[in-house]
């Protein structure tokens, strides 16, 4: 739905499902992980990590998509705001930001997708970048875009677009 609608008509109401689903399901989600996480002895043989799903709509926008843009900025923002504090409880968090990639979904707008040019991401490169994150202990408070392979042969990358300084009180430990 867009935000501009007719002028000579009264405003609609935006539908708010898609951040119903993406923004309110993903806190929700994150709340309880956070919570069950934190419940856990910390032990050096365990790592607790929560990664989040957002889309590269996260980080530009998408015409005439201004409640999907928003939801998937605002579980960016979520990413930035736990990671600020969750080191100290030993739970890295970390996001995952796709690209274009083909589903029963996006088959609803193949021919728009067609008709720009635009390529699509891999959903294996999806999921290397999730097991990249789950694996590697040192990943903390990062996003890592998934692209085409056509301009990221490696499918997936880190995006470096909410680094922060480490050297202020949010910096994690060393794990």
């Amino acid at each position: 739905m867009s935000v501009m609608d007719n002028p000579s008509l009264p405003p609609v109401k935006p539908d708010t499902r898609v951040l119903d689903v993406n923004l309110t399901g993903v806190l929700y989600t994150a709340k309880l992980a956070m919570h069950y996480f934190r419940r856990q002895p910390i032990e050096s043989n365990r790592d607790r990590c929560l990664i989040l799903k957002a889309s590269m709509a996260a980080y530009g926008s998408v015409p005439e998509q201004a409640q999907y843009c928003m939801s998937k900025y605002g579980v960016r923002a979520l990413m930035r705001v736990l990671r600020s504090t969750s080191w100290r409880d030993s739970i890295r968090v970390n996001l995952v930001a796709p690209w274009y990639i083909k589903t029963p979904m996006t088959e609803q707008f193949e021919d728009m997708i067609a008709s720009r040019g635009i390529k699509y991401a891999l959903s294996e490169d999806a999921c290397a970048a999730m097991l990249r994150i789950a694996s590697d202990s040192t990943i903390n408070g990062r996003a890592l875009a998934v692209l085409p392979r056509e301009d990221i042969p490696e499918g997936y990358m880190d995006f470096a677009q909410d680094d922060t300084d480490h050297s202020t009180l949010i910096s994690p430990p060393q794990l």
